[in-house]
């Protein structure tokens, strides 16, 4: 059974943890957001929504070429991920499913995806996660019926704190993909993730050399 999967992306944060601004980094010849983007797509998520906020200038300029849909969370500054996430759901009423991924994880590897949506369209649960060493990573693709309680939940905690009332709901898919667990949250996850990345093209060409 196919069933209609979306994506958002969070792209509205203001980095201060990083002291630059995460989504426009060097990742390669492309940006960290433009390979986020690029992950989603090549899973054939339909419609990913980018939401923006600090530098939404430049992060439109960045996509201009891919085919997302852009939301603008007007009060980045004093708002959380959270807020951005329920601005995000506005725009997928008519998907059965979301892919919620921050803008600055951009190795999760498309087949990933491409697992955890097949995973999801055979079972019953409404939130699937990829798990990474026997931890859950991002992102998690999480069931329509859960889109209502998200765009209407004040309370403290963000999605982790909605989606705990899932309990037995929620799949889990055992993964060897490491890019679920690295974002660029401080310069050092940067650095890893520019590593892992060149490692990753390097095997890539050693295959294609076979």
């Amino acid at each position: 059974m196919t069933k209609s999967i979306g994506g958002l992306v969070l792209a509205a944060g203001m980095s201060s943890r990083m002291g630059k601004f995460k989504p426009l980094l060097p990742l390669g010849e492309k940006t960290i957001i433009q390979r986020t983007v690029e992950s989603l797509l090549e899973a054939d998520v339909e419609d990913v929504v980018v939401v923006l906020g600090k530098n939404a200038k430049q992060v439109k300029e960045a996509l201009l070429s891919y085919d997302v849909i852009f939301a603008a969370n007007e009060d980045y500054e004093k708002t959380d991920m959270l807020t951005s996430i329920q601005i995000g759901l506005a725009h997928c009423g008519e998907k059965e499913a979301v892919f919620v991924l921050p803008a600055d994880m951009p190795l999760v590897r498309p087949e990933t995806l491409q697992r955890m949506k097949e995973f999801f369209c055979r079972g019953t649960f409404s939130v699937v996660y990829p798990v990474y060493q026997g931890k859950r990573g991002h992102p998690p693709l999480i069931a329509k019926t859960w889109f209502s309680k998200i765009e209407n939940y004040s309370g403290q905690g963000g999605l982790r704190s909605v989606l705990a009332e899932a309990q037995n709901g929620i799949g889990e898919i055992e993964t060897e993909d490491s890019g679920c667990m690295l974002d660029a949250d401080f310069m050092h996850d940067y650095e890893k993730l520019q590593k892992v990345w060149k490692e990753r093209q390097s095997r890539e060409k050693n295959d294609e050399s076979i």
